[in-house]
């Protein structure tokens, strides 16, 4: 996203589900003092815990509804700008759909590439819908005119709050009032899954252990590399 100033045309941005945190209200409220317009639209009730309630929607139809809801509150409120996070949530494909013949702006976000300090915004979405060149040769002639990174370290990351964010709006999620037809984006339920964290914590330090062990017993075979694989 370009940098907003004071003296940029005035745009009226509408913001859908975002990290499970403060950030898309706090991003809100510094539009709102560069003289922008600022709304929100919470699907569940995790949506609802992160903002500060002001220029806020529920929506509390069904899933089925939501392109027509949708498609009819960006003519309403005359929506230049669509900001949210993740481009494949079903909710949000829909929006972004609408958006598009409208030719409203799209501004994805997502957990982040880089961390800590880093948050990555894209025009119109991530991964697959990137604009962000492939050919080596073009990412090179982009970071050639590119100003040097400022690497301090500003910001530290804290698990136990975010952990606790988590929980807070995931379980909250499931509570069948006041978002009676809310479909989740998630594939596992949230339950299993933190029991399943709590586990794995626990477990964490024999874990650690073993895997110490491995490398010992591998390393008088020679070098070792190692690959991060994501499924």
């Amino acid at each position: 996203m370009a940098p907003l100033l004071p003296s940029a045309p005035h745009r009226r941005f509408l913001f859908l589900q975002g990290p499970i945190s403060p950030f898309f209200r706090e991003l809100a409220a510094t539009l709102r003092e560069y003289g922008h317009a600022t709304w929100r639209i919470n699907l569940c009730l995790g949506d609802r815990l992160f903002w500060d309630g002001s220029f806020a929607t529920d929506y509390r139809g069904r899933a089925r509804d939501w392109p027509g809801f949708i498609a009819d509150y960006l003519e309403r409120e005359r929506i230049t700008d669509l900001v949210l996070l993740g481009e494949q949530r079903p909710y949000h494909k829909a929006a972004i759909a609408a958006a598009r013949v409208r030719d409203i702006a799209v501004t994805v976000t997502d957990y982040g590439y880089l961390r800590p300090d880093w948050i990555v915004l894209e025009r119109d979405g991530m991964g697959a819908e990137s604009r962000f060149p492939r050919d080596p040769a073009a990412i090179r002639a982009l970071a050639r005119d590119c100003p040097a990174p400022d690497l301090r370290h500003l910001y530290g990351d804290d698990f136990a709050l975010q952990a606790r964010w988590d929980v807070l709006s995931h379980l909250a999620s499931l509570l069948p009032l006041p978002f009676p037809h809310y479909e989740s984006y998630l594939l596992h339920h949230p339950v299993p899954a933190y029991l399943g964290t709590g586990v794995r914590l626990l477990r964490r330090r024999r874990d650690t252990a073993r895997a110490a062990e491995a490398l010992a017993a591998l390393a008088p075979r020679g070098p070792l590399w190692l690959f991060a694989m994501h499924c």
